[in-house]
């Protein structure tokens, strides 16, 4: 079980200033370790004497909570994490902490848009904790139920959470609970505009249309845990022990293992431009044909991946960290 990862070009809403608390404020020591990706060339075991320079710029927040999930604005990166934890990097200044009071539980996953007169964000967490925002109001609302990983959709009326107490369904006016055909514990979820697709715990992967849900059949009984696709015809899904699978609107297939290390989330940018992230410092882009390394230069778990374009991408994880890659 672990948190995840969508990103939705957005806008800054002037009036959610008024939520936030600038400057990066204080800084809890407890299990920091203060690991960065380093400008300096350095050796690995991996290349003997060759020497790399990490291709992710360091943006650390100060803070010792893990980042779950993040959404790239056009002027702003929202992410989230445990103990409440919200943050925006707008990237001609620094990172502000939005203060969120949900009683310290963690917030697991964001979904975000914007219109030209609104900025809206939702983002789901702990014994399923929804924070929403919209208009200038944030409200908050406790479902009770288990954990939330994720949430997607289309549009602000129009969203999917899940997590391992089943699915939930937005409709603009109350959160409505949607039975899965096998209790499947759902770590992640992908929506377009007619079809959701999720993934989880022992290789479950489910589809949802017009409010029915189907499993899908999987090519493996190892945990999944990120989903994003292009289409409904091109998507993929990251698991366990750098397992990577592929769906092209028939089937779902395995993908050669680029690396052992646990990829926790997906991003496909573009057909031939998906990015995935996973322990120990594990990044991968696939570029239409083979996946490769980006080295990072650190050692943190990265929970979340997404972006702006296909060029312009952002990962989080543990002990704060966020990374960019830009070309």
């Amino acid at each position: 079980m672990r948190p995840t990862v969508k990103s939705l070009l957005v806008a800054m809403n002037p009036a959610l200033l008024l939520l936030m608390t600038m400057g990066c404020g204080s800084v809890d020591e407890t299990g920091y370790t203060g690991d960065t990706a380093s400008e300096t060339s350095v050796d690995t075991q991996e290349t003997g004497d060759t020497e790399l320079q990490p291709v992710w710029e360091n943006e650390r927040v100060e803070t010792s909570s893990t980042l779950n999930d993040l959404y790239a604005a056009v002027d702003g990166l929202y992410t989230v994490g445990t103990n409440g934890a919200m943050w925006l990097y707008r990237y001609d200044s620094e990172w502000s902490s939005i203060a969120v009071d949900v009683g310290g539980a963690d917030l697991n996953g964001i979904w975000g848009m914007s219109g030209s007169k609104d900025t809206q964000f939702v983002a789901v967490g702990k014994e399923g904790m929804v924070v929403s925002y919209s208009s200038g109001l944030l409200d908050i609302q406790d479902l009770g139920t288990a954990n939330f990983e994720s949430v997607d959709g289309p549009t602000p009326d129009n969203l999917v959470a899940v997590g391992w107490g089943g699915a939930y369904h937005w409709d603009g006016s109350e959160w409505d609970y949607e039975r899965l055909p096998n209790d499947e514990q759902l770590n992640d979820v992908w929506a377009t505009a007619n079809l959701t697709f999720a993934v989880g715990e022992d290789g479950a992967i489910v589809s949802r249309s017009a409010g029915i849900w189907t499993p899908m059949g999987s090519p493996t009984y190892e945990d999944l845990y990120g989903i994003s696709g292009t289409t409904e015809t091109d998507i993929w899904a990251v698991g366990k022990d750098g397992l990577i699978i592929h769906y092209d609107g028939a089937q779902w297939t395995e993908a050669a293992k680029p690396t052992a290390q646990t990829l926790w989330a997906v991003w496909a940018a573009d057909n031939d431009r998906v990015f995935a992230v996973g322990s120990n410092g594990t990044a991968l882009l696939y570029d239409g044909t083979d996946w490769l390394n980006l080295y990072t230069g650190v050692d943190n778990n990265l929970y979340a991946v997404g972006g702006l374009s296909e060029t312009d991408c952002w990962a989080v994880g543990n002990r704060g960290i966020v990374l960019h890659y830009v070309e």
